[in-house]
């Protein structure tokens, strides 16, 4: 009789676990099927920049995830990972 207790106890264990895993897997799915981050932006007007200044681009043109802050110029990455940026600079 108290072997039986002890498997169900650890059969219960054992659900919580089980259904614990359960809603992680359906978090990661959930996460590995959602839009990526993206952001296009320009500045249509002529600026001059100094030394280490940041290039603030105030014409949001896509701003999937909200990663891109168009008061600072920066960007910032939702979750750890590869990120590629692009820039085309002209100077005139």
């Amino acid at each position: 009789e108290n072997n039986i207790g002890n498997y169900r106890i650890e059969l219960e264990e054992i659900k919580v676990e089980i259904e614990k895993q359960r809603v992680n897997i359906v978090a990661l799915k959930e996460k590995q099927f959602a839009r990526p981050p993206a952001f296009n932006v320009h500045s249509p007007t002529d600026t001059t920049v100094a030394t280490d200044e940041v290039i603030v681009f105030k014409v949001e043109l896509l701003n999937e995830g909200e990663g891109y802050d168009i008061t600072t110029g920066v960007f910032t990455a939702p979750t750890a990972g590869l990120y590629m940026f692009t820039a085309h600079m002209c100077n005139y």
